[in-house]
């Protein structure tokens, strides 16, 4: 794998807020924790709904 390609790609699917293709840097069952989440986000369908509220609040 190449991590320097891999980590690229998670930025542009970020900076674009693409949340589908985000997405599919995680596994079905991830286990997601940031600042915002200290208690953690579980599975697909948590991320996603944290995700698109996320990027909602900062969208031009």
């Amino acid at each position: 794998m190449d991590i320097a390609a891999y980590n690229a790609d998670w930025l542009a699917a970020s900076s674009a807020k693409d949340v589908d293709r985000l997405l599919t840097f995680y596994a079905e069952d991830v286990e997601y924790r940031d600042q915002q989440t200290p208690v953690g986000i579980t599975g697909h369908p948590a991320l996603r709904a944290y995700l698109e509220q996320l990027f909602a609040g900062t969208r031009r």
